[in-house]
């Protein structure tokens, strides 16, 4: 085994730079470049805020959907309503899973948890617009 001792071993040449070590001449040759220390160099990442907002977008679409289907087919029977619901609610979803970045939210926001529970959202807004159609806007006949 070697000794040990504080030194390069032999038959080591220096290379040149060691990577990531800087000297003050380079610290202030990149303050005048206008970088920062505090700033990560290289590509950013950005999303279309679209991707950003697809949650809310169709989930605003979907509520849309089925409160002008609910209030066109007032006078049709519940299973008809409930079909065409189940059918927009399935093309929320597919729709939403399909065009989906789960990399563009943040860990712990509210959009990262809407993106987490996408299904459950859409099922109860379905569900809201259904009973809501249930109990204003449907017209019964009476005899």
């Amino acid at each position: 085994m070697g000794e040990g001792v504080g030194g390069p071993a032999t038959g080591f040449e220096e290379a040149g730079e060691v990577l990531g070590e800087t000297d003050e001449t380079d610290e202030a040759a990149s303050q005048t470049n206008g970088e920062s220390r505090d700033q990560v160099l290289g590509a950013s990442i950005s999303y279309p805020g679209w991707q950003v907002f697809l949650p809310m977008i169709l989930l605003v679409l979907q509520l849309l959907a089925l409160s002008i289907f609910e209030i066109i087919k007032r006078r049709d029977s519940s299973a008809v309503k409930l079909v065409m619901a189940l059918g927009v609610l399935l093309a929320s979803i597919l729709s939403y899973y399909l065009l989906r970045n789960p990399d563009c939210y943040g860990d712990g926001s509210a959009q990262q948890l809407l993106n987490n529970w996408y299904w459950l959202a859409a099922l109860l807004i379905a569900a809201l617009v259904r009973l809501v159609g249930y109990g204003f806007i449907d017209e019964v006949e009476t005899e």
